[in-house]
């Protein structure tokens, strides 16, 4: 995701910013905007998604943009996707289901987005012992195959419009707001 500073703004106005030498302040207010943008993105994805904020500041980096190039700044979002783990499911711990009727098994459930949880019939937690992890995971059998649960990944979370939006809004603002600020004090303008 990139900050396009050209969008609502005066492309007239840029260039006398930049012959100003008011390139060094572009960049700052470019890199103000980039660090609030992945702290509201982050909060966006959080409140759709059921997600922990260590998983999407992991996933999450900002790449700062320099005076010498001011479009190498980007917010770069790679995950994997993520499994059970780092969501809420029940059944939430190993129960030996030998002796119980299939119709009485417990069957799992997951829920990746707020409000929605999913249901898989064939669904079931392993003995966390059995693995080398050690990890309690939801797996689901497909006739032969046993395949852990996996969901969409934080890279897929962040494109959901609820969330992409508003923090390109409030990153748009905080380019205006910082820009402002930071040619005051290069070039201190009293307002």
């Amino acid at each position: 995701m990139r900050l396009d500073v050209k969008v609502d703004s005066n492309i007239a106005e840029m260039k006398k910013v930049i012959e100003m030498g008011g390139v060094k302040s572009m960049s700052r207010a470019i890199n103000d905007a980039l660090a609030k943008g992945k702290t509201h993105l982050g909060k966006a994805v959080r409140s759709v998604y059921a997600i922990k904020a260590s998983d999407y500041n992991g996933a999450a980096k900002v790449t700062k943009s320099s005076e010498s190039n001011l479009r190498k700044g980007k917010i770069d979002v790679q995950s994997r996707r993520l499994s059970s783990y780092h969501f809420s499911f029940t059944p939430r711990a190993y129960k030996n289901q030998k002796g119980i009727k299939v119709q009485k098994r417990k069957k799992g459930a997951i829920t990746i987005k707020k409000g929605q949880k999913k249901s898989y019939p064939h669904g079931f937690v392993v003995n966390p012992g059995a693995l080398d992890n050690g990890y309690t995971l939801l797996w689901e059998r497909n006739g032969i195959k046993i395949n852990p649960i996996r969901s969409i990944s934080v890279a897929q979370m962040v494109t959901n419009e609820d969330a992409y939006n508003p923090s390109m809004e409030v990153m748009k603002k905080t380019y205006e707001e910082r820009l402002a600020h930071h040619l005051s004090r290069q070039f201190q303008v009293e307002e």
